[in-house]
């Protein structure tokens, strides 16, 4: 309808919450309360067909109240954590932006992990200015 969303999966916030895939208004997405700050990142092909792939199979994630994975678990994908719903939304469309994710040596839940940081630096992406 014309209004910039952002489709993205979260922890419950209070008891009762609902947890998972969400679609919200870009406007309350990067509220004060929400954001300190944001950018924004483009396939560093400019591949729409891709890009709105990805986006399709975000939204389907959110269409089937897919749950947040408080694991952080990858090979799993019946529940989702933020930064691997965007991982995994593009890896559909055959872009993968992890090639390689972070091995972390957590105690009690070493493993393999897609952290912001790994989106951010992918070669398959370029930040708008």
């Amino acid at each position: 309808d014309g209004t910039w969303v952002v489709i993205h999966s979260l922890p419950p916030a209070f008891a009762g919450d609902v947890d998972g895939v969400r679609v919200e208004s870009l406007r309350d997405y990067l509220s004060v309360s929400n954001a300190r700050q944001a950018a924004v990142y483009r396939l560093a092909d400019n591949s729409r067909q891709q890009a709105h792939a990805a986006v399709m199979e975000a939204f389907s994630y959110d269409q089937k109240h897919t749950a947040f994975d408080g694991d952080f678990d990858l090979k799993d994908h019946r529940r989702l954590y933020c930064t691997e719903l965007v991982w995994l939304a593009f890896r559909k469309a055959g872009v993968d932006l992890a090639p390689s994710p972070d091995w972390l040596n957590l105690p009690l839940r070493a493993g393999y992990y897609v952290l912001p940081s790994t989106l951010i630096h992918s070669e398959a992406l370029r930040p708008v200015s």
